[in-house]
C-alpha cells in the first residue's frame, strides 16, 4: 500500500477549568493512511449489523488507540468497527455523522 490518505483519529479529553467547570476538548492526531476496498470483512460485518460504512481505512497499530471519530478531507466520521488488518495494521471503518 502507499499511504497516499491523511486522516485525523480524533480522541476526546476532558479536564476541569478554573472555575471547576467540567470540559470536553478534542485532540486530533493526523496519520497515514490507506482508504480499503469496500470487500474486507470489516465492513461486510457492518452492514450485516444495520450500519452504514462509507469509508474503511488502514492504519498502523502504534497509531491507532481506540479513537471513536476520525476526520477525512474536513469532514467527521464516527468509527463504526475496527479489526486486525495484516502488517501490524488495523482496519477502521466508519460512517458520516449527521
Amino acid at each position: 500500500m502507499y499511504w497516499r490518505d491523511v486522516i485525523s483519529l480524533i480522541s476526546t479529553t476532558t479536564t476541569t477549568n478554573e472555575i471547576g467547570d467540567t470540559v470536553e476538548a478534542e485532540v486530533k492526531t493526523e496519520v497515514y493512511a490507506n482508504r480499503m476496498s469496500y470487500r474486507t470483512k470489516a465492513v461486510t460485518q457492518a452492514l450485516a449489523n444495520g450500519l452504514k460504512p462509507e469509508y474503511s481505512f488502514e492504519v498502523k497499530e502504534e497509531e491507532y488507540d481506540r479513537q471513536k471519530k476520525i476526520e477525512y478531507k474536513n469532514i467527521t466520521y464516527n468509527i463504526i468497527t475496527s479489526a486486525p488488518s495484516k502488517n501490524e495494521c488495523i482496519e477502521i471503518v466508519c460512517e458520516g455523522v449527521i
